[in-house]
Order: C-alpha cells, then sequence, then structure tokens
C-alpha cells in the first residue's frame, strides 16, 4: 500500500540520522586532511632545520625546538576559523610531540592526528592532539533541509506502491476509472484493509457502481465495524436496501427487528416494514402455515397423494370466507378437501412471489424448512422464521 504518514517520518528521521553520522565522520576525516597539511606547512616555514641535528639524528638544542613549539602552540590557539554552517566548532589544536621531544604533555585531546616531517633527510615524527565541540545547529539545519527535501520529492514523485495496490489499480482500470481516480479511491487503505477475503470481495461486486465512481466509499463500508458486525441475514437486509433504494435505507433495514407481518384484513404481508406484493391465495396458504409456526411446532404433513385432507381442507377454507377469498378454491377445499397438489403449488406461489419481492438470497431466510416422515415417507413443512418474529392477524 502506499506509504503511510508515520512510515515516512520514521524514514525521514532515519536518513537525517544517518545524514547526520555521515557529517560526522566525514567532517572530522576533512578536519584532519587539512590540519596535517596545514600544520605541515607552518611547521616548515617556522622550525629552522638548524635546530636539528645533521644525519646522525641527534637534535642540536632540545630546549630551543621545544620552547618555540610552545609558541607555535599558542599561535594555533585560533588556527581553524569558526563558520555557522561548520560541523565542528571551536577546535583547539596542540602540538604534542615533535620527533620525541614531549611539547604538551599535560593536557589529554580526543583526537590524535600522527604524520612525517623530513628534517636534514630524517622523517621526524610529528604528533598533534586536537578537540572540538558539535555545531548542534549545523545538524539541525541537516535535519531539516532532508525533510524538506523529501518532502518536495514525495510531492512530486508518486509513493511507491505494493503489490496489493497495484492489483486494485489494474481492477478499477478495467471499470472504468482513470489512474487518478483509481489512486484516489484507494489512498487512504492500508494493505490489510485492500485484502478483501471471497466474501469481502462478492460483497465489494454486489455494492460498487463504477459509473458513480464509489469504490472508495464501499471500500470504506467494508472495513467498517460496524458493517462486520453485522450477522449474515442483516447483510442481506442492508443489501436489499442498498441496491433497492439507497445506504440509508440499507441501514434501516439492518437494523430494523427481523419480523413478518400478515394482516389479511388489508391482504398485506410485510417484512421488517417492506411490503411484500403476493396474491391472495398464496397469502391465505403462507398465513396458515405461519399460524401454525406460533401456536406449535409448525410442522404439517402434506396429504397422501391419493387421499385429501379435509379437516385441514376445512381450517383453510373457513378462513379463506372470511377474508373474502376466491370462491372457485373455497368450494374445492370444501368440496374435496386439501390436495397435496394444491399444496405443493401455493408453497411454490409463495416462494416465487417471495423471491420476485426480496431475491433468491434473503427470500430463503422467509421460506419453508422440511423434514421426511419416517412412517409414512411424506414430507412435513413449516415456515423456517422464528414464532417470535410473527405477527399474524387472522381472527382466530
Amino acid at each position: 500500500m502506499i506509504n503511510t504518514a508515520r512510515t515516512q517520518w520514521i524514514t525521514a528521521l532515519a536518513i537525517s540520522l544517518i545524514s547526520c553520522l555521515l557529517l560526522y565522520s566525514l567532517s572530522h576525516y576533512s578536519l584532519e586532511q587539512k590540519l596535517q597539511q596545514r600544520i605541515s606547512q607552518h611547521l616548515q616555514n617556522t622550525l629552522s632545520p638548524i635546530l636539528f641535528s645533521n644525519d646522525n639524528g641527534r637534535i642540536n638544542d632540545s630546549i630551543a625546538l621545544k620552547q618555540i613549539s610552545n609558541q607555535i602552540n599558542i599561535s594555533l590557539e585560533n588556527f581553524i576559523q569558526n563558520y555557522w554552517f561548520s560541523a565542528q566548532k571551536n577546535c583547539q589544536v596542540q602540538l604534542q610531540t615533535l620527533d620525541g621531544i614531549d611539547i604538551e604533555s599535560t593536557e589529554q585531546r580526543l583526537n590524535t592526528i600522527n604524520f612525517n616531517l623530513q628534517y636534514n633527510k630524517i622523517a621526524r615524527g610529528i604528533q598533534l592532539n586536537y578537540q572540538c565541540q558539535t555545531n548542534i545547529p549545523a545538524y539541525l539545519t541537516l535535519v531539516l533541509l532532508v525533510i524538506v527535501l523529501l518532502a518536495i520529492l514525495r510531492k512530486f514523485k508518486p509513493a511507491t506502491l505494493s503489490a496489493e495496490a497495484r492489483l486494485w489499480l489494474k481492477y478499477l482500470s478495467n471499470r472504468g476509472y482513470t489512474y487518478k481516480q483509481a489512486r484516489v479511491a484507494i489512498q487512504n487503505y492500508n494493505n490489510e484493509q485492500l485484502a478483501f477475503s471471497a466474501e469481502q470481495w462478492v460483497e465489494f461486486k454486489q455494492y460498487h457502481q463504477p459509473k458513480k465512481n464509489n469504490a472508495a466509499n464501499i471500500i470504506q463500508l467494508l472495513n467498517s465495524d460496524r458493517y462486520k458486525q453485522l450477522s449474515p441475514l442483516n447483510k442481506q437486509w442492508f443489501a436489499y436496501g442498498f441496491l433497492t433504494q439507497d445506504i440509508e435505507q440499507a441501514w434501516k433495514l439492518a437494523d430494523t427487528k427481523d419480523e413478518i407481518v400478515v394482516d389479511l384484513t388489508s391482504n398485506n404481508l410485510s417484512i421488517r416494514g417492506v411490503t411484500i406484493a403476493i396474491r391472495k391465495t398464496p397469502l391465505f396458504y403462507y398465513a396458515w402455515y405461519l399460524q401454525q409456526r406460533t401456536l406449535n411446532d409448525g410442522w404439517i404433513l402434506n396429504p397422501r397423494s391419493d387421499k385429501s385432507d379435509f379437516e385441514q381442507g376445512k381450517i383453510i377454507s373457513e378462513l379463506m370466507s372470511q377474508f373474502n377469498g376466491n370462491e372457485k378454491a373455497i368450494r374445492d377445499l370444501e368440496n374435496n378437501g386439501l390436495k397435496a397438489k394444491t399444496l405443493n403449488q401455493n408453497r411454490s406461489k409463495i416462494k416465487m412471489e417471495l423471491i420476485d419481492n426480496l431475491g433468491e438470497n434473503l427470500a430463503q431466510a422467509y421460506l419453508f424448512e422440511s423434514k421426511k416422515d419416517a412412517k409414512s415417507d411424506r414430507v412435513h413443512y413449516r415456515a423456517s422464521i422464528s414464532p417470535e418474529c410473527i405477527s399474524v392477524n387472522i381472527g382466530i
């Protein structure tokens, strides 16, 4: 995924720290090289060869050499100039030993430089000691410059994308998004948020509307705790509301109590407040199944294929008569009883009409479950919804 602000700050500070360490090392190296070069020249100009011995290696006048060297140390006190941008400041340099003679033995320095000078064809060992204060403002300026430079580079150079982000860019570009639109859609999400499960991909494709450029909103939705905490059934109701109306209605339906309300006085069926268009005769049978689910365990054994059930037929015909049901259907029940074929057909009509209204997946929660009768090999059916979710006004 695109680097987060936190990662970018850590990177900037790490680069700044490395830059400071590099500056510290280079500044000391450069200082030592310049000191050796300039002090070598200074000593060549200051010290007379007559102070040194001839080719036998002895020093002619060690006392005079030491006195002159002390004078050199006094002149070295302001040998290095201070600049505001220097990595080191207030540097003190002292000639420590010259050809084995201790010049400055009372003060210890943190840094030592050793080199040789030729006098009378003999390499004379020179040891310099120096110490400097770290110029903190210079280092802080460097850190600030590095951060500013990285910020400028980030502004003009797109951040590196992960493999997950590149897949999203490709996916969205194949669905009509411009590169800029696709980048904007995923820019606020990390790899974990973009690594959808198979279920999330199904949901994303269900809600995503490329013409509305709503990918970012759907990614945010699917990563939200509120959506993740929905039950599978409530997610289906959310999808129903989202696809038929808008996200406000989707949340309303997802949060509404699961309830079927049947009012035969007005021939009305509603689920979670959504009116379900269903024909009158299938509605009577559905109301009958729902009422049985509230009165007992709800299981109703299908009649035999060769023998009608007059007892159940009478109950349903009376229900239809009470609420102005179809006359032909009423007479058939009164004269011929409840047939297996009639019951099967009306369950099929209920199923088709619920699917037409709610979609196949959502409708399943409000249809029927079944089990075989061990004795007769016939099938028991009942409404699958829980009794506490049923409200039926059938006057009995």
